[in-house]
């Protein structure tokens, strides 16, 4: 039996890295029969998307059975109540398979706003990390699990800016400037996290975050799992950005 002195002090320190950091990585979560047999059931479900050299599954839960499955237990082995601190709901499943030249932005923290028809707010709800009574708010919990090696610069690694999901102010630089400052090596921050096969990365979606660019030859294949309170919407773009899908719970891009 694990002893309860030891579990309470991982679980502080989780806790106080993911109110820091704004993530935590967890080893070995799977072992190789579960990501073995989590392959099987992905390979009919690989569909084409405009980014080059991305495949992606849209949603897990209908995907198969299995899928669905993890998708309800990894909230209960990773713990991740403690970050979210109300009842909460699964708001989107999805895979995502990557080969050389593909990649993907640096996204979210304070640096993105969000437009709508009525304006644009640079903190939106769904971007949120609160603290108070002793406990961590976060509006959306993002589980990544890892079913490929990423283990080098080369593989495509996630990467963020460390506690971004606390920024007051905007980074001071352009879409251009931060992919610029990020192929040059230079951008100020920024730190990478590698991964093993079985590896769990449980992260505040509201870090300004994304990969570097891949360029090694296997695939980089990844599951994310979404996790907020109950009342969010599911994780679903407005189509037409227009006032007539105010009624509509999606959110504008």
């Amino acid at each position: 039996m694990v002893d309860a002195t030891a579990r309470h002090g991982a679980e502080a320190l989780d806790d106080y890295l993911f109110d820091t950091r704004g993530f935590v990585k967890r080893p070995r979560c799977l072992g190789e029969d579960e990501v073995a047999a989590l392959h099987r059931h992905l390979a009919p479900h690989w569909r084409e998307t405009t980014s080059p050299g991305v495949r992606r599954i849209r949603d897990l839960r209908t995907a198969s059975p299995e899928l669905a499955d993890l998708a309800e237990r990894l909230p209960r082995a990773l713990g991740i109540y403690r970050f979210i601190n109300q009842p909460f709901r699964l708001i989107e499943a999805y895979a995502l398979h990557r080969i050389a030249g593909s990649e993907q932005d640096l996204h979210n923290g304070h640096s993105q706003p969000q437009a709508s028809p009525w304006g644009i707010a640079s903190r939106t709800m769904w971007r949120h990390h609160t603290y108070h009574d002793g406990r961590t708010y976060c509006m959306m919990v993002k589980v990544l699990v890892y079913l490929s090696d990423v283990r080098s610069p080369e593989d495509g690694p996630f990467c963020l800016v460390e506690g971004s999901h606390k920024a007051n102010h905007a980074f001071p630089l352009r879409p251009e400037e931060l992919d610029a400052a990020i192929a040059a090596g230079s951008f100020p921050g920024l730190s990478t996290v590698c991964a093993e096969i079985g590896d769990v990365l449980i992260l505040n979606e509201a870090l300004m975050h994304g990969t570097l660019c891949k360029t090694s030859k296997q695939p980089r294949v990844v599951l994310a799992f979404s996790y907020a309170p109950r009342f969010v919407s599911d994780y679903a773009e407005v189509r037409d950005g227009s006032t007539a899908a105010i009624c509509e719970t999606d959110f504008y891009p």
